[in-house]
């Protein structure tokens, strides 16, 4: 019942293959039970398993033409019942604690806006990789996104009135609109990274996040972020344009593949 409903673990996809069946999976073998799965499917219709037509916890929303990742997070977010959401993407995998543990974090610590967790890195068929290690400090989180994004989108929840409040994912931001957001949320509360591994990510070569370009509009978007977020925090304006100007720089390097691609 949709008054049961906790969180809402949403799911924006394109395609229906064996990684989303696994997200899916993992999402619903949860140790915290009162969840639903919102899918987004973005894009044309598709088949969706007939098992999980008989499902109630389970959702699918369609869009009629291909709308892009962010407004596809905002279809998501306007559908959750819970008060909580959770991110995952569709060739990610939730451990079976995932979301009690986040859950617990978020009941308990109210000044907290969103929480993530360090990850497992898995290849195209699921081998282990290695792990991340979170930043040795969470109260530094908040600040470290002048410089970069510790977060993996996958492993984030949020209050989903927070992110309703300042109007959601960024529609412009056609790639990093999870950097982007979090710029915004963090000027309304508290952000966690646990140290703990509650997510495994996916590594393999259709990833978009590989794809983005130092000079596309997502990129100028979230520069203008970092800015206005900085200001907030009151530093300095030369400085944090030392930190744009570095960043920006690692992302020239990186689209022409001088350095690697994060978690690489």
């Amino acid at each position: 019942m949709l008054s049961e409903v906790l969180v809402s673990v949403v799911i924006p996809t394109i395609r229906l293959d064996n990684y989303l069946r696994a997200a899916v999976e993992s999402v619903l073998a949860q140790d915290h039970r009162h969840i639903e799965v919102v899918i987004v499917v973005d894009g044309p219709e598709i088949q969706m398993p007939i098992a999980w037509d008989s499902d109630a916890r389970i959702r699918i929303v369609q869009h009629g033409v291909r709308r892009g990742t962010p407004n596809a997070l905002n279809t998501g977010i306007a559908e959750a019942h819970g008060k909580y959401i959770a991110r995952l993407d569709a060739d990610d995998v939730a451990h079976p604690r995932r979301l009690a543990v986040q859950v617990s974090r978020l009941e308990h610590e109210i000044d907290v806006v969103c929480v993530a967790s360090n990850v497992e890195l898995i290849d195209a068929d699921g081998t282990l990789i290695r792990t991340t290690t979170s930043p040795s400090d969470n109260r530094m989180i908040n600040r470290e996104l002048l410089s970069s994004n510790p977060l993996v989108h996958s492993s984030v929840m949020y209050r989903t009135e927070a992110v309703r409040a300042i109007g959601g994912y960024n529609p412009q931001c056609a790639r990093m609109q999870d950097y982007e957001l979090y710029l915004r949320l963090a000027r309304t509360g508290s952000i966690l990274l646990l140290s703990e591994k509650l997510v495994q990510y996916r590594i393999h070569p259709g990833q978009h996040s590989r794809l983005t370009s130092p000079w596309s509009i997502s990129m100028r978007e979230v520069i203008r972020a970092r800015r206005t977020y900085a200001q907030y925090l009151r530093v300095p304006g030369l400085e944090q344009t030392l930190r744009d100007t570095f960043w920006f720089m690692w992302q020239v390097l990186r689209h022409n593949g001088v350095v690697r691609p994060r978690y690489m």
